[in-house]
């Protein structure tokens, strides 16, 4: 798998953990201690676990992280761990970033990102690279972490498509993401119901199967690229 593969692979990982307390601010309030495990695979061979927390810091901001370690000798080679961390708010019921972190070890090819959301300017910024950047932003853009809560608020409607502006490396991106029906999958957890999810690009494919007796998470993801298939699925989820 590249970097390259993987990095996007990742990025489509709609997975959630959610804190002691629910989130006053949204209609939508997500179940108190819950806690999430998945096990991820190319093609039928498991190539790491990763884990996600959501904690409050106080009555209005937040902290969603990510912790990725890839346990496949052959994939340690190229890779060892992520970590991604976004502090957040909420407006209108959407969870609005205010810091975005991210590192990638244990490869020739680490890489690191640390963004400053600043919504009295509406800009934001990396001051970590060897080539700071800002860039002007729409009051709705989310990190390319962040997002993926708003997932789980938006499906509260099942609507037909999702849309999302998502700051990453001094670009905006545009996320479209296209509701293909239900379907009921097999997972370690046995039989669910899902709906799912799909966003197309000109190089991948990437389906997400979301469950509503959990709150729209997702509880399988499938990305198809250049042949190659890589496949997340639940394994565990605690505190419902």
């Amino acid at each position: 798998m590249s970097h390259k593969s993987f990095k996007y692979y990742l990025l489509s990982m709609l997975i959630l953990a959610i804190s002691t307390n629910t989130f006053a601010q949204s209609d939508f309030n997500l179940p108190i201690g819950m806690s999430l495990e998945y096990t991820f695979y190319r093609g039928n061979t498991k190539i790491g676990t990763m884990e996600r927390t959501l904690t409050r810091i106080d009555d209005d901001s937040y902290v969603l992280e990510s912790n990725i370690e890839v346990t496949h000798f052959l994939a340690r080679m190229f890779l060892r761990n992520i970590e991604e961390r976004s502090v957040f708010t909420f407006d209108n019921n959407k969870a609005k970033p205010l810091q975005y972190s991210y590192k990638r070890g244990g490869s020739k090819k680490s890489r690191h990102q640390n963004l400053q959301f600043d919504w009295q300017t509406n800009q934001v910024s990396d001051n970590s690279q060897e080539t700071p950047w800002s860039l002007d932003i729409p009051v709705n853009t989310v990190d390319r972490h962040l997002y993926q809560l708003n997932v789980m608020f938006d499906m509260q409607d099942t609507p037909d498509s999702l849309q999302y502006i998502v700051a990453d490396r001094g670009k905006l991106k545009t996320y479209d993401i296209k509701n293909l029906g239900s379907e009921i999958i097999s997972t370690p957890l046995g039989e669910i119901e899902t709906i799912k999810l799909q966003r197309k690009s000109k190089k991948r494919s990437t389906t997400v199967w979301v469950a509503n007796k959990y709150n729209y998470l997702p509880v399988q993801i499938e990305q198809i690229e250049k042949g190659d298939t890589y496949r997340s699925v639940i394994k565990k989820i605690s505190g419902l």
